[in-house]
């Protein structure tokens, strides 16, 4: 392959990951080509009608749009909408997960409201992401309002408080229990007209069990305290659990959820999307540091099978980890290299979880193809649905690279001051 070939199959590959464009730094990043050269090929492509050039600063070039489709068939990756339906956000929404997102569009879609749902799954599977997007598509497809409430609920923050828990489901009168100063309403009225997600079900006791397929049964409910269940609400109710159903939940309270769908965990997912995974969260760290990331295929190997045992939580946390110890190592303003020598040793070792079956182990391989090369993309217009996964909403995400980068300059400055 020559320097032009190699120059264009590098723009219909970047292309793919970023459809609104590249500079030619980044091309020339890519292809380890010299910048000058890379422009004069570009310029050609031009000429050709292979490629077009945006009329901003700085200067984009990207693949025709009517070439885009072939692009992505020909590298087997589903081509999105012009208008992303929500469930294309989910990585792996055309291959591993296909099955449970036509059961989640099924849920969503079912006359006259919807059917209610339960998702199990491990930590870190995705489950909160889920829920959110099937309120995402009930809203693209009118099945909701776009201004009808989504309420988030955590059970486990009130699981040493049963009674404080159903209440703040159901709500309470004044002089329901110790404490109930006054009325006040509950989730089931907050979130009427929409969608209810209770993540952990399995921490409501019996009793809210109970209350909560009532109110399934027959769409009404009353406030605890009260003697008569006479308020009404219209809920698709969204329920997740990391724990075995059958053991956890009332069976009662299963028989009136007829969707159940399980979220696989990392090690399940096809090596396809381990390595979408991957890439992904590296983009989101490229971003971050504003360079190029490039990890060789053993570190990308390594990090895979060492994030198993907290699925793609603990690939987030992995590879920021990763990511700051290189930028440390490194700093190089320009580009972060990964490589498997540099690993630290409790991530090395996680290439050896993935000795499973062959089939496996040729996909995975198939599916890294060499060494990864990351551009940051600053006008990348996807949601970064995986950024918020296992982050306690209360806290300040600590920036990482901040910090290392002051540290970094002050002890220069220490070093020159001396």
């Amino acid at each position: 392959m020559n320097r032009k070939e190699k120059i264009f199959q590098a723009v219909c590959e970047l292309c793919i990951t970023f459809p609104n464009g590249l500079t030619t730094e980044q091309i020339a990043l890519y292809t380890n080509i010299a910048r000058p050269n890379v422009s004069n090929y570009l310029n050609q492509f031009i000429k050709e009608n292979k490629i077009v050039k945006s009329g901003t600063r700085p200067v984009l070039y990207s693949i025709k749009k009517e070439n885009l489709k072939t692009i992505h068939q020909s590298a087997n990756l589903p081509v999105p909408d012009v208008q992303k339906e929500p469930f294309q956000y989910f990585l792996g929404y055309n291959g591993s997960i296909k099955k449970q997102i036509n059961q989640a569009k099924a849920a969503v879609m079912y006359p006259p409201h919807g059917l209610h749902t339960l998702l199990t799954g491990d930590t870190g599977v995705g489950k909160s992401l889920f829920a959110s997007l099937m309120y995402n598509y009930a809203v693209y497809q009118n099945a909701l309002d776009k201004n009808s409430p989504f309420i988030v609920f955590n059970c486990a923050d009130y699981a040493s408080n049963p009674q404080l828990l159903v209440s703040h489901i159901f709500g309470h009168v004044k002089g329901a229990f110790t404490g109930a100063t006054r009325d006040k309403f509950g989730l089931l009225s907050e979130a009427d007209g929409g969608m209810l997600f209770l993540d952990e079900v399995h921490r409501l006791p019996p009793e809210g069990q109970e209350m909560i397929f009532y109110f399934m049964d027959t769409g009404t409910y009353g406030l605890l305290g009260e003697t008569q269940r006479s308020r009404k609400a219209q809920i698709l109710l969204i329920c997740a659990t990391t724990e075995e159903p059958n053991s956890t939940l009332l069976s009662t309270f299963l028989r009136r959820i007829p969707i159940k769908i399980n979220i696989p965990n990392l090690a399940e997912r096809s090596p396809g999307d381990q390595v979408d995974l991957l890439k992904y969260l590296l983009e989101i760290e490229a971003r971050k540091i504003n360079c190029a990331i490039t990890i060789d295929t053993d570190s990308a190997k390594a990090i895979i099978g060492s994030s198993f045992s907290g699925n793609v939580g603990k690939l987030k946390s992995t590879i920021q980890s990763v990511c700051a110890h290189f930028f440390i190592e490194d700093n190089n303003p320009n580009q972060l290299n990964i490589t498997y020598d540099k690993l630290i040793s409790d991530i090395k070792v996680g290439i050896f979880n993935l000795a499973r079956d062959n089939d496996y182990l040729v996909g995975l391989q198939h599916a890294l193809a060499g060494t990864i090369t990351i551009m940051p993309d600053n006008s990348h217009s996807g949601l970064d649905l995986y950024t918020d996964i296992d982050v306690n909403k209360h806290n300040t995400p600590f920036q990482v690279y901040d910090v290392i980068d002051k540290k970094i300059q002050f002890m220069l400055e220490q070093k020159f001051s001396d």
